[in-house]
């Protein structure tokens, strides 16, 4: 039990503190009205070249469909994103971005850059790769073993 609480507490600390570090040099690129949890959602839909539903996007974020109602609400207010039709269903709908949330997009990857160099001076490359390698595969045998 010591090992997962181990893991897990390693885990949230280091992804509070990588959102952190997003959300501050956002701030500095003029994105002033972020929070974790839209950034979470918003680096979701910026996979998605043509969308994804607001379950898709709450499953991958691990929110509850009510919250992912409000952040989705939040962003769309704040012009992030944008609510288009699905094509081959017209009941349902997708969440892409808006030429906001295009821009925010621009910003977002040159921040990530500037942290992956800032965490390669600190680590080292071979330890950066090792930590995505093993992350990675750790994510892919949960999956597998838990379908």
């Amino acid at each position: 039990m010591n090992k997962i609480v181990s893991v897990h507490s390693s885990l949230k600390k280091n992804h509070r503190f990588i959102t952190a570090m997003i959300i501050e040099k956002m701030e500095q690129k003029g994105f002033l009205d972020l929070r974790a949890s839209f950034i979470d959602i918003l680096l979701v839909v910026i996979e998605a070249d043509e969308g994804r539903s607001i379950k898709e996007i709450g499953k991958s974020c691990a929110l509850k469909k009510q919250t992912m109602t409000t952040h989705i609400n939040e962003l769309l207010n704040r012009g992030y994103i944008q609510k288009i039709r699905n094509k081959k269903d017209k009941r349902s709908q997708f969440i892409t971005l808006s030429d906001y949330g295009l821009k925010f997009q621009l910003a977002i990857k040159d921040v990530m850059l500037d942290i992956e160099e800032e965490l390669e001076s600190q680590l080292g490359t071979i330890e950066l790769e090792s930590i995505d390698t093993s992350l990675s595969n750790m994510y892919s045998k949960m999956i597998k073993n838990n379908q």
